[in-house]
């Protein structure tokens, strides 16, 4: 959905929204592994059976930008809101059969380790940015830009699992987790560049930008526990300083008769 309006000659609105979908089901998914080991039991041909499992990402948002030219410069502000709902369930069966030569046959696989490990992760962010550009002359221009962002989780996750021998039950591991959390985070870059000549300019760059972290990085279970535990990620964050030069050659070529620019660029940056 997309909805453009010009407010006036040097200034428009534009809204956008979107809405996304995305599911992936593991309907015949299985693996032979040739050798395993649980305790002091070797296992042959140990079948892994990930059929039943997927995964489910829908995102709906909406983008909206308003710009406006000025004498000497440029300005944009804009907002972005994001909803994300992820669910993912692992469905996982893990059978063989006796590792006795010759064993009697059964009605039941001789290990048998199912699981079963739900997921369900809401992230809703919304953020604010402006963009701000100034020509001080014809030659020498400056522009920067800023962005704040919040960042709201809602999160469970189920973890139930099952080990028996023979039939009979030898491990059992039922474990949860929740987190509700907020985020909030920033980005900003600043651009001073000056064009020395027609064919080049010379510009430096600070920008310190961040990753939000998604939902599924957000808990974790140690070994052995039966519940999560928050992994008190708040994202990552860089910050980069950054010069370059820019040179453009015009050449007149003639071609099949006709002359034409070529337009071959030279860039070096560090």
């Amino acid at each position: 959905m997309d909805y453009e309006n010009k407010v006036s000659p040097d200034s428009s609105l534009e809204i956008k929204g979107f809405y996304h979908f995305n599911k992936i089901d593991y309907l015949d998914t299985k693996t032979l592994i040739s050798r395993y080991t649980f305790r002091n039991i070797t296992l042959n041909d140990v079948l892994a059976n990930q059929s039943g499992s997927f995964f489910d990402d829908q995102r709906i948002g909406i983008n909206g930008k308003y710009t406006t030219y000025y004498e000497n410069g440029l300005l944009m502000l804009g907002i972005q809101s994001l909803y994300n709902m992820s669910k993912r369930t692992m469905e996982t069966i893990i059978s063989a059969a006796s590792p006795i030569p010759n064993a009697p046959a059964m009605n039941i696989p001789f290990y048998y380790y199912p699981m079963n490990i739900p997921f369900e992760g809401d992230k809703w962010t919304n953020s604010f940015y402006a963009f701000n550009k100034y020509d001080f002359t014809d030659k020498f221009s400056l522009s920067g830009g800023g962005r704040i962002e919040y960042a709201k989780y809602d999160i469970e996750v189920q973890n139930n699992q099952n080990i028996s021998i023979m039939g009979r039950n030898v491990s059992t591991i039922k474990s949860s987790g929740s987190l509700k959390d907020n985020l909030w985070n920033f980005a900003l870059d600043f651009v001073p560049n000056y064009q020395y000549s027609n064919t080049g300019n010379i510009y430096a760059k600070y920008e310190r930008g961040y990753v939000s972290p998604s939902p599924n990085s957000l808990l974790r279970r140690p070994a052995n526990n039966s519940y999560y535990l928050p992994t008190h990620i708040d994202g990552e964050t860089y910050n980069t300083l950054s010069q370059s030069f820019a040179y453009v050659d015009s050449r007149v070529k003639k071609n099949n008769g006709t002359n034409t620019k070529e337009r071959i660029p030279y860039v070096s940056s560090q």
